[in-house]
């Protein structure tokens, strides 16, 4: 088990100033202690980790739209261009619905 002692923490209820937290063998968090006891790590400030929602939903609504040339459009850029005047297309819910599973389980859905 490893331990980080923070000066300041930001934890579900709010900051808490002078905590210790235990981290087990797994890498998820054991225990918080509301005191700063001996630790392996000490740091001034520890905030929970960001979430990672970037996503490209856009272009999987997108996807299959450009890649040919027609005579009324001729380039992929214009036809790109196109698309994107159209709010509805990026509003596909199964395109959403992949960015949603995605964005939770970091793997890519197609």
């Amino acid at each position: 088990m490893k331990t980080i002692a923070a000066e300041q923490a930001l934890l579900p209820t709010g900051w808490r100033n002078d905590v210790t937290i235990r981290i087990n063998d797994d890498g998820h968090i054991a225990d918080i202690i509301d005191t700063e006891a001996p630790a392996d790590h000490r740091v001034g400030v520890i905030l929970p980790a960001l979430s990672n929602v970037h996503s490209h939903s856009f272009q999987r609504a997108m996807a299959g739209h450009a890649e040919q040339r027609s005579a009324a459009r001729q380039s992929a850029v214009e036809e790109v261009a196109r698309l994107a005047a159209q709010p509805a297309l990026l509003c596909d819910a199964a395109a959403a619905r992949a960015a949603h599973v995605e964005a939770q389980d970091g793997v890519s859905v197609r």
